[in-house]
């Protein structure tokens, strides 16, 4: 069995002595390697099975974890509490037919003024072919602490779903667009058999940008298409590729103070991948993975490779 443990970081660094500072030096940098970190438990009588994502609404100080099967938990985002007792924010196994995985979710930044959720999730409703999705839901009113109105779903946006779905939502914290990650759609091997991860004409192996505050009706689509998207004019291109060459983009954050976009990719067989993300960035998958060429003869996409900011090795963990 999984489980999820809530922990912090904290720097090792904190525990041990401090060197007296070497004041004369003209050398610059520092002669320290960056602190090692310690993986804390903040909430041990918590044993959740299978959560895959967690998400925070600042507004109502409560953090919300989402199980793979549909249930979603919230609590008080407060450390100073020592036993937090989760209560069910909503349970999207009852809402969507044939849930097949919730992967993520994500509060609208305007929440206090429309009360929306998004979801990423998986389900066979339509057959046995799974479908992945992004649906819109709203919150009950004055519910306290909040819950899910799941009778409110919008489809925003289905597509194929595979063995890497990615499946992570974020806002962006300027730009107000919601961006999502979806993998290659693949098996593990044999790597990229479709070559998707270079080809800006369909949506996998990328992060996707839309704007979900308007509507595109001349298309039918609940979406709208944002004009600075990169790829507008290339093409048979879909318009709204981000950026591409992602084998499985797990997770991503915007940073807090910079505002970069950094995506976590799994890798295949050797590497593990931190990538930071531009408009129109090409990462490299399949041609590349990291250091290791996967297919050298692979054609490129429209845009340059380029590399991870971190690589590590799977011998590494």
């Amino acid at each position: 069995m999984k489980l999820f443990v809530a922990f912090l970081f904290l720097p090792l660094g904190a525990f041990a002595a401090e060197r007296v500072p070497w004041k004369t030096s003209r050398v610059t940098g520092s002669p320290e390697p960056p602190p090692s970190y310690l993986a804390e438990v903040i909430w041990p009588h918590l044993r959740l099975d299978n959560v895959l994502d967690v998400a925070h609404l600042p507004s109502c100080r409560r953090i919300f974890l989402v199980g793979r099967k549909g249930e979603i938990l919230s609590l008080p985002d407060d450390l100073e509490t020592e036993k937090p007792k989760p209560v069910i924010f909503g349970d999207l196994g009852k809402a969507v037919p044939n849930l097949e995985n919730l992967l993520g979710m994500t509060f609208h930044p305007k929440y206090a003024e429309n009360r929306e959720v998004f979801f990423f999730y998986v389900d066979k409703r339509e057959g046995p072919e799974p479908k992945s999705r992004i649906g819109r839901f709203k919150t009950l009113p004055k519910s306290d602490p909040l819950r899910l109105d799941p009778t409110s779903e919008e489809i925003l946006i289905t597509f194929p779903s595979g063995g890497h779905n990615g499946g992570h939502l974020q806002f962006g914290p300027e730009d107000g667009m919601l961006y999502f990650s979806l993998g290659d759609l693949a098996p593990p091997s044999p790597p990229d058999p479709e070559n998707t991860g270079q080809d800006v004409t369909d949506l996998a192996g990328s992060i996707l940008r839309i704007d979900v505050d308007h509507r595109d009706k001349d298309k039918g689509l609940a979406y709208r298409i944002p004009p600075d998207n990169p790829f507008l004019e290339v093409p048979r291109a879909r318009p709204e590729v981000w950026a591409y060459g992602l084998r499985n983009p797990w997770k991503m954050c915007f940073h807090p103070r910079t505002g970069d976009l950094w995506v976590a990719d799994v890798g295949w067989e050797s590497w593990e991948l931190l990538h930071k993300v531009d408009r129109g960035g090409n990462y490299g998958w399949s041609v590349i993975e990291g250091p290791l060429v996967v297919k050298p003869d692979q054609s490129h996409g429209p845009s340059h490779i380029s590399p991870p900011v971190i690589h590590y090795s799977h011998v590494e963990g």
